[in-house]
């Protein structure tokens, strides 16, 4: 790694060199530094009593020499060392109302303060942030590990106060007083879209971000905020607009030829070609080798041989192999894909996407004969008017391959130009790639709810920005997009729009362009959708801008609500780009309330398989019996069990269907059996293997009536004695 920035490095410095540029320093930025040292330093903080450190640090009275004001709004502070502009004042934890109260908390859950409370807050952030000061001024930062175990010191010295260091005034604050350390690029999805943009790839860690901008200006001998510099970034990336709002291509990289070119066949004479256009996938056949992720170790052989094997073929499969290896791992975001039928015609031309993947799914595909569950989403397809056909040149017969006949290229791009700004499902006037309207959905404990909580982390930097809602069967268009209810006041009851939180969040988006908004439903398929939805629905359908396509028009209360909001009549809604809805989605529960085709096409759908993360609990293990037990191992031991019965796998059992609060730590006898009966036996007795009870569980006795009573007490002498033989003989040797 460190020649790789040393390769980067040397790039900039001969740039600086050869153009007599110095460092690239600012005599007068260096005056700013200097002035706000001279105002906040943390040695000055420290010394203010409670009250001065409130009014000083946080916002008040239309007062503009407090911190928060300088570095978030101030003329002179507000672009310098980077923008921390957006959101509410409830970013900064502490500040006065207009109606002169000190306030706390969030817009949805604020807290009014006493005078009092108010200085005791403040003294707590005051000294948290004095306190990461001194921390930083004594350490020694010259690794990408250096600066996580900063991130996790700071975390640590944070964590009795309502404040996160990675807050960007805070990380904005700590960048003016160390800018030799600490970059001016305050958000996560910010700095990781920088990085790429210099030819690095981002590491998964806030604090390891900023070690890589780090490394890469120390290396290069020029100061930080140089490195952000126009000239410098421009030695890498070919920007168009503004450095910052760029959304990151990687055709874009300068010195960079990343982008292949493939064929792709969407079944016999293309018969898959409107699955692959309605759901934004290639689909392809070969179902019989399940998921292609388990031979990740030894694809080539591994699959070769059941090929030849199921077959029955004489040679290798050269083409099924390439084909198979292609939309599992080779196809890279930024690729094209040409779908053709025969040798000689082009149905349509698709971009890759950032957030494509390989997935397997036996859902999608409804074709009653051999339909297809190898597929990768996150295709940005454009449909030809018309068939092209080439002249001079022909396909291959292979599924999908790499193309190289420069003339089918050439060809290829006279489309290309009418996908390159349309990233499907791509934001385009922020620095992210996300869906819009994505539903994470798998067996239960597959770590969707974890998956989607990581993703929010990136995509929005404020609590303020989401809601979160669960569906259940009598959840309502009422609930969800608003109603008159009655309403007490003091004046007594009258009745008043209540919004639900659909509308909620709209409005926020509405408010607020430049910041991403997110409506989170929690278990979308328990409940009618096409009930609760509405008219609504027909918002979901997105537009190349990722704005509804179809607007609906506003009902007089919806409209008196959003005048009211808004101050600006509106006779039309449609969800603006910055509004995003995510849902999770247990697959083994699709039959509490089916989603029609149309429902389902307005969606991305991201699918967790039943051993997606499973790394991530292989430490969780207890002594049951005399017996080392590995929850993960024990758990594909049940599911392999399972599926001789003809269990689906969606009612298989995920790797966080228990125990996620002891990925990093040692369980508990007590709290491992506690939560194995209650909830991974009950799971199987009721539901899972409610027909096959008497089997799984034959090792409690020949009893054929078991009860869930005589499970749990077996369980709590046996262990996993209680299983049938095929389970405990992988865990207990010899007889007991």
């Amino acid at each position: 790694m460190d020649d790789e920035y040393e390769v980067l490095a040397q790039k900039i410095k001969t740039y600086l060199d050869d153009n007599n540029l110095g460092d690239l320093s600012v005599d007068e930025l260096e005056e700013k530094y200097k002035f706000f040292m001279d105002r906040f330093a943390p040695e000055i903080l420290e010394k203010m009593d409670g009250r001065e450190a409130r009014d000083r640090i946080f916002m008040h009275d239309g007062d503009r020499n407090n911190l928060c004001y300088l570095i978030e709004s101030s003329p002179e502070y507000r672009g310098f060392c980077g923008g921390i502009r957006g959101g509410t004042s409830y970013k900064f934890s502490l500040f006065k109302r207009d109606n002169g109260k000190w306030t706390t908390g969030s817009s949805k859950k604020n807290k009014t303060l006493s005078e009092d409370e108010s200085i005791n807050l403040a003294i707590s952030i005051r000294d948290a942030i004095v306190e990461g000061a001194n921390y930083i001024q004594n350490s020694q930062l010259n690794s990408v590990e250096d600066y996580v175990n900063l991130g996790n010191t700071l975390n640590n010295i944070f964590r009795n106060c309502p404040v996160n260091p990675k807050n960007s005034w805070i990380h904005k604050y700590y960048s003016i007083i160390f800018p030799d350390f600490i970059p001016n690029c305050h958000q996560d999805k910010m700095k990781k879209d920088m990085i790429r943009k210099l030819h690095l790839e981002p590491l998964n860690n806030f604090w390891a971000n900023d070690a890589q901008l780090y490394l890469l200006s120390k290396k290069s001998g020029i100061k930080f905020y140089s490195l952000f510099d126009e000239q410098i970034v421009g030695l890498f990336y070919n920007w168009e607009n503004n450095m910052w709002t760029d959304n990151f291509d990687k055709r874009n990289l300068i010195g960079e030829n990343l982008i292949k070119y493939w064929a792709f066949t969407p079944g016999v004479m293309a018969n898959r070609e409107e699955l692959c256009y309605d759901n934004s996938v290639m689909a392809m056949g070969w179902n019989y080798l399940g998921d292609l992720s388990q031979y990740e170790d030894n694809f080539d052989d591994a699959v070769g041989d059941i090929i030849k094997r199921t077959e029955k073929l004489k040679v290798k499969p050269t083409s099924a192999l390439r084909s198979l290896y292609g939309i599992y791992k080779d196809i890279k975001p930024g690729d094209i894909i040409c779908m053709r039928r025969g040798l000689t015609s082009i149905l349509a031309v698709g971009k890759v996407t950032e957030q494509s993947k390989y997935y397997y799914d036996e859902t999608l595909d409804n074709s009653l004969e051999d339909p297809f569950y190898h597929l990768r989403d996150g295709i940005n397809w454009f449909k030809l008017d018309d068939e092209y056909k080439l002249t001079g040149s022909k396909f291959l017969r292979d599924t999908l391959y790499e193309i190289t006949d420069e003339r089918i290229i050439n060809v290829i791009r006279k489309f290309e130009v009418d996908i390159v700004s349309d990233e499907i499902p791509k934001k385009q006037n922020n620095n992210h790639l996300y869906n819009q309207n994505m539903i994470y959905f798998g067996a239960p404990g597959t770590g969707k709810s974890y998956t989607l909580n990581k993703d929010m982390e990136e995509l929005i930097s404020d609590d303020d920005n989401y809601e979160r809602v669960t569906f259940h069967p009598d959840y309502s268009y009422a609930h969800f997009v608003g109603t008159y209810k009655p309403v007490s006041s003091e004046n007594g009851i009258s009745y008043e729009y209540v919004p639900g939180p659909f509308m909620r969040t709209l409005v926020k988006a509405y408010m607020n362009p430049d910041n991403d908004y997110l409506l989170v439903i929690e278990e979308i398929n328990r409940a009618n959708v096409a009930a609760v939805f509405g008219d609504v629905f027909q918002l979901l359908d997105r537009d190349s801008n990722n704005e509804s396509r179809y607007p609906i028009e506003t009902t007089e209360d919806m409209g008196g609500y959003l005048k009211k909001e808004l101050n600006e009549d509106f006779d039309k809604i449609k969800i603006p780009s910055n509004m995003f809805i995510w849902a999770t989605m247990n697959s083994a529960d699709q039959g509490v309330f089916p989603m029609d085709t149309a429902f389902k096409r307005r969606w991305d759908f991201r699918y967790f398989g039943i051993n997606q993360n499973e790394e991530l609990v292989s430490n969780i293990k207890v002594e049951l019996n005399g017996q080392l037990i590995s929850w993960n191992e024990l758990r594909k031991a049940i599911n392999e069990e399972l599926l001789t019965y003809r269990i689906n796998e969606d009612k298989l059992l995920g790797p966080f269907f228990a125990f996620n609060e002891y990925l990093d730590s040692e369980i508990p006898l007590d709290e491992f059996k506690d939560t194995f009966k209650s909830k991974i036996v009950m799971y199987l007795f009721e539901d899972a293997a409610r027909s096959k009870r008497n089997d799984l569980f034959s090792g409690v006795s020949k009893n054929t009536n078991l009860t869930y009573s005589e499970i749990c007490d077996a369980f709590d002498k046996k262990g996993v004695g209680i299983f049938c033989d095929n389970i405990k003989e992988k865990f207990i040797s010899g007889d007991e």
